[in-house]
């Protein structure tokens, strides 16, 4: 076929990509690789190769087969190959075959199939054979997957039913094949798949098709040999749609490009074509351009292009040296013969039946022919629609299974939805259930913390309406008796001061804007001479935010932390920072007196601690001894 090239590109990337797959990362048997390297040396023969593999495969004893056993194999092929020995090359991927199903190997089975399709359909021409291979191939490398060797063996097949002139079946092949090749990975097959569309079309004798997807190869390959092989393949188009001047134009640009004489087989079909369409435009013709082509293609072994060159010069010889026309008739009939090519021969005995119409055995040989012609083609489509069914149900196997798991998988995802639901459910009434009984327990404590307050105020306006006035009218009534005792008069007044003070630390918070100044005055008692305090923050405080109860606890808090300042920690400087984050009220107070030896001695902390406590808040300190204390309180707002 014409593109044999498909197989070399991948017969080389096989051979040069022997030491890396992906299945060989796992074997690390180095005797093995050791001799895979031997073999593969540039010192090594091809003969030497040959001989050193079986002489491999006799000395081993094992009867585990690895991946690097099943690569030997396929090298051991690919070696015949390139000695001409097709019949081992046919032979040795047979072993190969049957090693890699052994060995649950889709990859070196996919390649052992692709091979032995190739055999039947290049050098054996087996079409129904090649198929079966090549769909054995395919279907092996959907397992792995690789989307490029999927897309390649297609291609392959749509080539085999274009032969047995299927060619809506080879079409629709050619169009799957483009679902999995990459436009950028696998241009030059995806251009290759375009270049057979338009040979299709041109079958079908959809001339404008077959014209747009020839030039969409052109376009689409990177190969500059490739874009030679579809130009010669579009002028062939212009000759059947008679467009002669437009073909010639094509032919000579062709002719006239270096690289096209560096291949002299290329050379000489698009010289045979250039000579073909000046026949059939009725231009001057030098019939030396048919004989060169034809040279060309004996010298280089192309016998499909010489069963071309036969046929035309038999067809310019037919009339006007009818013996002439004769002999390249037999040489047609001959080669055709040789290669097992009927239709070939067909076509020569229609131009035989035109020089001698009396012979009957030309007529019987040709009817003889058509026939077979006939029974082959319903053969190979008949194992074709056979193989089409079977693949058909199969993939219906698939389907079938896809969807009783798919219902399971629906059947399962409905119970684990229901068990979520429930699971959900008995969460949230969790969830909310705690939340109600924190909220409660929080309202509860709060609730208390208000009546603690409300008592202390009612003590403290107590004990400055009654206690503190009445110790005030027996200290003014001992002052106007004579014979009054100092001594007295200074404990009433000591007294006095205090239950003035207690009242006075329990009295009413002023909540709101107003709290800030207040707070603010607290800490300015605290200053002194040997005492400064900084406060920070104030003003991006928003005070509005906290309530009555929140105010009450913080002007308490500073208030312990001050009088700890003064009597215990011997600070010279101290501050207050005050924040607010989304939901929190934080103050942070440090200084830089002789911290907190144990915390757990602090009364006034734990007083602290236990007022946030119910407010739901969070006290921290950090102390280090002789490097003063910090202390975060947060409340929530």
């Amino acid at each position: 076929m014409p593109y044999r090239w498909i197989y070399w590109t991948l017969l080389l990337l096989t051979c040069y990509a022997c030491q890396l797959t992906p299945e060989d990362s796992g074997f690390l048997d180095p005797a093995k690789k050791r001799f895979l390297e031997e073999i593969e040396a540039d010192t090594v023969t091809l003969e030497q190769r040959i001989e050193l593999i079986e002489d491999y495969f006799e000395r081993q004893v094992a009867t585990t087969i690895d991946s690097l056993d099943l690569r030997i194999t396929l090298t051991l092929g690919l070696l015949h190959f390139k000695r001409n020995d097709f019949r081992n090359f046919l032979h040795v991927n047979r072993i190969l075959a049957r090693k890699s199903k052994k060995a649950s190997s889709d990859y070196f089975l996919a390649k052992a199939y692709f091979n032995q399709g190739y055999y039947y359909d290049e050098l054996d021409r087996k079409p129904d054979s090649a198929y079966y291979y090549y769909k054995l191939s395919n279907d092996a490398y959907l397992k792995i997957p690789d989307s490029s060797e999927i897309g390649s063996n297609t291609v392959n097949m749509a080539i085999l039913l274009r032969a047995t002139n299927d060619f809506f079946k080879a079409k629709e092949l050619l169009v799957e094949s483009l679902k999995y090749l990459d436009e950028e990975k696998d241009k030059r097959f995806v251009a290759s798949v375009y270049d057979q569309l338009g040979a299709n079309h041109r079958k079908l004798l959809n001339l404008s098709e077959a014209i747009h997807y020839h030039k969409k190869a052109i376009a689409t390959t990177n190969s500059p040999n490739d874009v030679v092989s579809y130009k010669n393949n579009l002028g062939v188009v212009y000759i059947e749609n008679e467009d002669y001047e437009a073909a010639r134009a094509l032919f000579e640009k062709l002719l006239s490009d270096s690289l096209l004489k560096k291949n002299s087989r290329r050379y000489a079909r698009v010289l045979h074509n250039y000579t073909y369409n000046q026949w059939k435009s009725g231009n001057s013709l030098s019939v030396d351009s048919f004989i060169i082509a034809a040279k060309i293609r004996k010298e280089k072994n192309d016998k499909s292009g010489l069963l071309s060159s036969y046929t035309n010069l038999a067809e310019f010889y037919l009339h006007g040296n009818p013996e002439k026309s004769k002999r390249y008739l037999d040489s047609l009939i001959a080669l055709a013969k040789q290669i097992r090519v009927p239709r070939a021969e067909t076509d020569a005995l229609t131009l035989l039946m035109q020089l001698q119409p009396n012979r009957m055995d030309i007529k019987d040989r040709y009817i003889f022919l058509k026939d077979s012609l006939y029974l082959q083609e319903l053969k190979v489509k008949t194992q074709f629609a056979h193989m089409k069914y079977l693949d058909e149900q199969e993939k219906l196997k698939i389907l079938t299974l896809e969807r009783e798991t798919a219902e399971r998988r629906l059947e399962i995802a409905e119970q684990r939805t229901q068990k979520v639901i429930v699971l959900s459910l008995l969460g949230l009434f969790i969830v909310v259930g705690t939340s109600l009984f924190y909220y409660n327990r929080q309202k509860f404590k709060k609730e208390k913390l208000q009546e603690i307050y409300n008592t202390e105020k009612r003590i403290s306006q107590d004990l400055h309406d009654s206690l503190a006035n009445d110790v005030f009218g027996l200290m003014t009534s001992i002052q106007n008796q004579q014979g009054k005792n100092p001594e007295v008069l200074n404990k009433l007044e000591h007294i006095y001061q205090e239950t003035r003070k207690i009242a006075h630390d329990n009295s009413a918070i002023n909540a709101g804007e107003g709290f800030v100044d207040e707070l603010l005055s607290l800490i300015n008692l605290y200053q002194s001479n040997t005492v400064t305090i900084l406060t920070k923050g104030q003003n991006a405080v928003s005070w509005e935010k906290l309530d009555q109860l929140s105010c009450i606890v913080l002007h308490r808090c500073i208030k312990e932390l001050l009088v700890n300042m003064r009597k215990h920690s011997n600070a010279s400087l101290a501050s207050f920072y005050f924040a607010m984050e989304k939901t929190k009220f934080i103050l942070t107070y440090r200084d830089n007196g002789i911290g907190i030896i144990d915390k757990k001695k602090g009364i006034g902390l734990q007083h602290i601690n236990s007022r946030l406590n119910d407010l739901g808040g969070t006290l921290a300190i950090n102390s280090l001894t002789k490097k003063g204390v910090e202390i975060k309180i947060s409340i929530p707002i």
